[in-house]
């Protein structure tokens, strides 16, 4: 868990918590009809009921596409439980902390566009339109294709948004659209050149998911969040899009997260 506090700069009392851990909070029973803040929001309760009710703890969502949290869909004891350990865990997190001193802030942000997976022949558009007759949306998104080939367009690209909030080289956070596979906060991790980072996916929209080139380009084999036709089951077969992110988008995302901070001065 990343974790950025702010405390009186006169009693040393934490007054806000801002905190970042990746996986969906997708641990409460499903179909059980009810608003769950899910561990999220067990966790928030853990830091106010030892720091006090007057402490605005905030759960920020990190790059969680390809991670859920555990163990999935049980129960609601089993997300209290989950939602303990990650509030103990902000908690031991503060104690262990070191202060920020950086006299500078810095801004910035880039809109980069994301080019789509070439569309099928129009030997498989055929045949896939033949396998599924009896599937009116699957043919209409197929129809759809037929009609992008025709007219010789290539699919949309997706805008894809990426913000940094820098304080020095002491800390930084980075924020970007979409619900981003975990590899993307990891890269982060490890090449930002600053001396702590978070991390939001999920920052100002986006619709899907984005995943890795590595998973990208296992095809109709990519799983839900990345797998493209014959796959119905990939997310985004049935995208305004017409397909997944094209391989090769990873590292125009990377080139985007650098551009934050080698930005000029």
């Amino acid at each position: 868990v990343n974790v950025l506090t702010a405390k009186d700069p006169k009693t040393e009392k934490p007054f806000a918590v801002l905190f970042e851990h990746p996986a969906h909070p997708v641990t409460v029973p499903p179909g059980n009809n009810l608003v769950s803040a899910d561990f999220p929001g067990t966790a928030v309760a853990r830091i106010r009921q030892q720091l006090g009710d007057d402490v605005i703890a905030m759960y920020g969502q990190g790059c969680c596409g390809d991670i859920n949290s555990f163990p999935l869909r049980t129960s609601f004891a089993d997300a209290d439980a989950a939602g303990n350990k990650l509030g103990d865990a902000v908690l031991t997190a503060m104690q262990n902390s070191v202060p920020i001193n950086a006299k500078k802030i810095t801004l910035g942000s880039r809109h980069i566009k994301l080019p789509t997976r070439p569309l099928p022949s129009p030997e498989s558009i055929a045949k896939w339109k033949k396998q599924n007759e009896n599937h009116p949306a699957r043919v209409n998104q197929l129809n759809k294709m037929t009609n992008a080939i025709e007219q010789g367009i290539t699919p949309p690209p997706r805008r894809f948004d990426v913000y940094g909030v820098m304080l020095g080289d002491q800390w930084c956070l980075v924020g970007m659209s979409y619900e981003t596979f975990a590899e993307y906060e990891l890269w982060i991790d490890q090449h930002a050149p600053f001396s702590h980072t978070m991390v939001f996916a999920l920052t100002n929209g986006g619709r899907a998911y984005i995943g890795t080139d590595a998973a990208l380009a296992m095809g109709p084999s990519g799983g839900y969040e990345a797998a493209c036709l014959p796959n119905w089951g990939g997310h985004e077969t049935m995208s305004p899009h017409l397909g997944p992110p094209a391989v090769g988008s990873e590292k125009k995302i990377h080139k985007a997260f650098e551009s934050l901070w080698t930005q000029p001065e």
